[in-house]
């Protein structure tokens, strides 16, 4: 009986001492009416180093800020995000508009398959989507600016700014 009484009183005196132990923790989450706030993603285009990741069969090249893959294979995010817009159209091909943060977006228009649907976090490394023949990417900063000042080096994009 006594050693009982030591670990409840272990126990309290833990509880009352120790703000952060596991049972002051829990009841916190359970009783607590604070919400989580998000922070939202204020980083501009220039301060993302997308990489260009394609399968063997595809080719890119860029005009007037306008990226063509073409070729049969998979086609990848240039860096991580969430898809935002999924339309498929008459045709049966998928545009996808994936938000990098609030400053900067991509869109992909003409993808045969799209493997992820609306909301879904997406990255660089897996694809998005599959192509059979075409697909086109272009890059949107702030004010849905299309952004044309970027190369592509060694399968990175490199910004002008």
């Amino acid at each position: 009986m006594a050693i009982i009484g030591v670990l409840i009183a272990g126990i309290f005196l833990t509880n009352a001492l120790y703000t952060d132990s596991g049972l002051n923790v829990f009841m916190r989450s359970i009783f607590s009416t604070n919400t989580a706030s998000t922070i939202e993603d204020e980083r501009s285009y220039g301060e993302f180093t997308p990489v260009l990741s394609t399968d063997e069969g595809v080719n890119v090249a860029v005009s007037d800020g306008v990226m063509t893959f073409s070729g049969q294979g998979s086609v990848y995010v240039p860096c991580d995000g969430k898809i935002t817009s999924l339309i498929q159209d008459e045709n049966g091909k998928y545009t996808v508009e994936i938000t990098h943060s609030k400053n900067f977006k991509s869109i992909l228009s003409g993808l045969d398959y799209a493997y992820a649907d609306v909301l879904d976090d997406v990255y660089y490394n897996v694809p998005v989507g599959f192509i059979k023949n075409n697909v086109t990417m272009c890059f949107y900063g702030g004010n849905n600016q299309m952004i044309y000042d970027y190369q592509i080096v060694d399968n990175a994009i490199v910004w002008a700014v």
